[in-house]
C-alpha cells in the first residue's frame, strides 16, 4: 500500500516527467518541491493515486418502509473516500454518519477523469425497513432539490465497517430516495483506520 511520501513523490515525478528512480533532489538540487494540499488542482489528483468520481442512486418507494442509502465498500478494501458535495432529489431527508447492516449493493460510482481505468472500491448500498436507522442518532435535515457542499466528509473503508459512513434516509414512510454525489477516493494507509474500529 503506498505511503503518503510515496504518493507525494509520484505527483512530483509525473509533473516534472521524471522516469527514473533516483531521488529528485539528486537529479536537480535546485528544484524545491512543495505541495499545498488545499490548493491541489483536481487534474493532478490522478497523479497521486486519487480518483475523482460522481455517483447517482435512485431507490423506489417500498410500502410501509423507510428508505436508507449509504456509501460504503467491499470486504478487504482499505480506501479513503471523500464526499465533496451531494444533491438530494424530490424528498426531504435526514443525513448522518452511520454504518449499519442488512444493506443491498446498488449503483456503482463513475469516473470524472477519462484517463482513469478500473472501478472504484466505494459504492452505494440501500435497505428498506419499517424502522429508521437514524432515528436516535445525531443527524441533519436537508430539503429537496438543493446541492449541499459538505466540509468534506472523509472516511476510511474496510468493507462495510468504516469510520463514518455517509447515510441518507427518508423522513416519511412509503417514500423513495435519490442521491447524487461528487468526490474522490484514494488508497488508504492501514494506520488511517482507527484501532477502535473492528
Amino acid at each position: 500500500m503506498p505511503s503518503y511520501v510515496q504518493r507525494f513523490n509520484d505527483i512530483v515525478r509525473r509533473l516534472v516527467g521524471s522516469a527514473g528512480e533516483e531521488p529528485l533532489h539528486q537529479i536537480g538540487p535546485e528544484l524545491l518541491s512543495a505541495i499545498i494540499l488545499e490548493n491541489d488542482r483536481p487534474e493532478n489528483f490522478i497523479l497521486g493515486g486519487a480518483r475523482l468520481y460522481s455517483g447517482f442512486v435512485s431507490v423506489a418507494a417500498s410500502v410501509g418502509n423507510f428508505t436508507t442509502i449509504v456509501l460504503s465498500g467491499a470486504a478487504g478494501d482499505y480506501v479513503n473516500v471523500v464526499v465533496a458535495w451531494w444533491l438530494r432529489d424530490a424528498q426531504v431527508c435526514n443525513f448522518g454518519i452511520r454504518a449499519g447492516s442488512g444493506f443491498t449493493p446498488t449503483s456503482i460510482l463513475n469516473p470524472r477523469d477519462t484517463r482513469q481505468r478500473g472501478g472504484f472500491a466505494a459504492r452505494f448500498f440501500f435497505r428498506q425497513t419499517a424502522a429508521q436507522l437514524l432515528s436516535a442518532d445525531p443527524r441533519t435535515e436537508f430539503i429537496s432539490g438543493t446541492p449541499y457542499r459538505i466540509n468534506p466528509v472523509s472516511m476510511v473503508l474496510s468493507g462495510q465497517t468504516s469510520q463514518g459512513t455517509p447515510c441518507w434516509e427518508t423522513q416519511v414512510v412509503n417514500t423513495g430516495l435519490s442521491v447524487y454525489i461528487v468526490g474522490y477516493e484514494r488508497p488508504a494507509d492501514p494506520q488511517e483506520l482507527d484501532a477502535s474500529v473492528v
